[in-house]
């Protein structure tokens, strides 16, 4: 059984060689690494063409920007039997790709498992991933459980990435919820691992991002909540209360710049909603 790496790449020259790195050390190298190349330049490719690789490699230039554009033409390149998605900035530890694909040979009840996001410095969960206990994937916790570099399911046709979602698309987040609504949808059988994880810088604090950045990514959280059919108190939960929240606490604490954070967010998933369109 091989595992096939998707990697949608655009602009990190610097952090590739070190995923090469570390994916080299790992202990069973029955894997495939697909890039998916963004960039305007062939410097990649040349970084590429420079470093040693002991497993399986596929470059492929992508002229659209987009990062469900990308990840679409890596789930067509793939060749696996097993299909994730790695970032340049994950850092897996050594025995990661053999238990992923030890999950998936030693049982046929499970179609999909998604793994915790760890900080590599201190180990601590990130809000990525921030349940604590193994459970089931359902479609009232995709939020909690799933996060792209941490899912990885058996390779099936016709699931693919909606290009209107996710970094550099209309809808700049939820890429990744909408594509294992649509794993869930087809009935597969997920579970959430905490036991097992990757590493992964953490989040940008909302405090140090862009109006720009908040507004886009709030976009995806409301147009994912207009096209999936989620559970009515899930979505108020998501959709509407924790900006709400956030919003009257920073009212309340008299900060000007997390109250115009909370309330972009707002608006931004109010728009979403509004504006999505199948």
């Amino acid at each position: 059984m091989k595992l096939s790496l998707v990697n949608a790449t655009y602009k990190n020259f610097q952090y590739l060689p070190h995923l090469i790195s570390n994916l080299n050390e790992q202990n069973l190298l029955d894997f495939e690494l697909i890039v998916c190349d963004q960039n305007e330049t062939n410097e990649l490719e040349k970084i590429l063409n420079s470093v040693d690789v002991s497993f399986g490699i596929q470059y492929k230039k992508v002229k659209q920007i987009g990062l469900s554009i990308a990840r679409n033409i890596g789930l067509d390149l793939a060749m696996g039997d097993i299909i994730g998605f790695v970032d340049d900035d994950c850092h897996y530890p050594k025995d990661f790709t053999e238990k992923i694909i030890d999950i998936f040979t030693q049982t046929t009840e499970i179609d999909m498992i998604s793994v915790s996001v760890r900080d590599r410095e201190t180990k601590a969960l990130l809000d990525f991933t921030p349940m604590k206990k193994q459970c089931k994937i359902t479609k009232a916790n995709i939020f909690k459980a799933i996060t792209s570099v941490g899912l990885f399911h058996r390779r099936i046709k016709g699931v693919r990435f909606d290009e209107q979602f996710g970094l550099g698309a209309s809808f700049g987040s939820c890429e990744e919820m909408d594509y294992a609504y649509q794993l869930l949808e087809k009935q597969f059988d997920g579970l959430y691992l905490p036991e097992l994880h990757v590493f992964h810088p953490p989040n940008v604090p909302i405090g140090n991002q862009s109006l720009s950045n908040i507004l886009s990514r709030s976009k995806g959280h409301g147009a994912y909540f207009r096209k999936n059919r989620t559970p009515f108190t899930y979505t108020v939960q998501i959709l509407l209360i924790r900006p709400l929240g956030g919003l009257l606490l920073c009212l309340l604490k008299l900060k000007v710049k997390g109250s115009i954070r909370y309330l972009y967010m707002l608006i931004g998933r109010i728009a979403g909603f509004i504006l999505y369109r199948d």
